[in-house]
């Protein structure tokens, strides 16, 4: 079976595999990229959907580490830096965010990305 993790912009999608644990840590600078280019966008990785959202001050602490976040992902209230959450990647295969975050499979027929963005 083949993974991917799909990273939605305002005006595209990317979609990266996620096979390995250099995969993971790929996705999670490129979702860093568009984050801090977009402001925030959503990442799908391991059945999770996860907010990933950039400012130019630190507004919250990390939920794991209590640095302050200029780059956050995480859902709702719960953001991690980008170390917290590539060391979630690491020790659990999938991240620890709430249950509700389950991602639902799609078929792939009726989510077609827009535009693929590189």
């Amino acid at each position: 079976m083949t993974y991917a993790t799909r990273i939605t912009l305002r005006d595209g999608l990317v979609i990266l595999p996620a096979e390995s644990e250099y995969d993971d840590a790929v996705a999670l600078e490129e979702a860093g990229f568009y984050a801090r280019r977009h402001g925030e966008v959503t990442m799908e990785i391991h059945d999770h959907e996860v907010i990933v959202r950039s400012t130019a001050t630190p507004t919250m602490p990390c939920a794991e580490c209590q640095q302050p976040l200029t780059l956050g992902f995480g859902t709702g209230e719960r953001f991690m830096c980008p170390r917290c959450t590539r060391e979630s990647l690491r020790d659990m295969a999938t991240v620890s965010w709430p249950a509700d975050t389950h991602v639902q499979h799609r078929d792939p027929e009726q989510t077609a990305p827009r535009a693929l963005v590189h």
